[in-house]
């Protein structure tokens, strides 16, 4: 393959060093649904607060870069292609991602940043609908995974 960012996410969770911890096993994506662009952050490169609540009713706020949703997706659409629709449109269920990669870079799917967090919010709202191999596949469960710079909800 000739974009490795692509299995980013793929290869981080297939990594024989760190398995999964037993307890994980059952933990998967209940709902996610976007807080809106984090202003907050001291970073040049802006993140999207993304509320999450997983399988054993935990609930905390992820922060992802648009570049970072891009390649999850990019993930998703290679390791399941067939519910990305590449053999027959009538099988597809991801659905279709608001940010694009592209040679220019990280593109949105809307100059108006209204509608795009609209679209993006839409986005995050589905994917826990996607069938169960999907929602508790490893490039999902790393993606939406509590990080050092997420926040746990009490």
């Amino acid at each position: 393959f000739r974009d490795n960012n692509r299995f980013e996410y793929y290869r981080m969770s297939r990594n024989q060093q760190n398995p999964p911890p037993p307890n994980d096993v059952l933990r998967y994506l209940v709902e996610a649904k976007l807080l809106g662009q984090d202003t907050t952050v001291h970073s040049k490169v802006a993140e999207y607060a993304i509320h999450v609540l997983i399988s054993d009713e935990s609930q905390y706020t992820v922060y992802r870069t648009l570049k970072e949703i891009a390649q999850v997706h990019a993930a998703l659409v290679t390791h399941f292609p067939v519910e990305a629709g590449y053999f027959s449109s009538k099988e597809k269920v991801i659905p279709d991602c608001p940010v694009k990669k592209t040679i220019f870079g990280i593109q949105k799917s809307s100059s108006n940043e209204n509608k795009f967090e609209r679209q993006l919010n839409t986005y995050l709202k589905n994917l826990p609908a996607l069938p169960a191999s999907i929602v508790k596949s490893e490039i999902m469960k790393y993606f939406f995974k509590l990080g050092p710079r997420d926040r746990e909800h009490d």
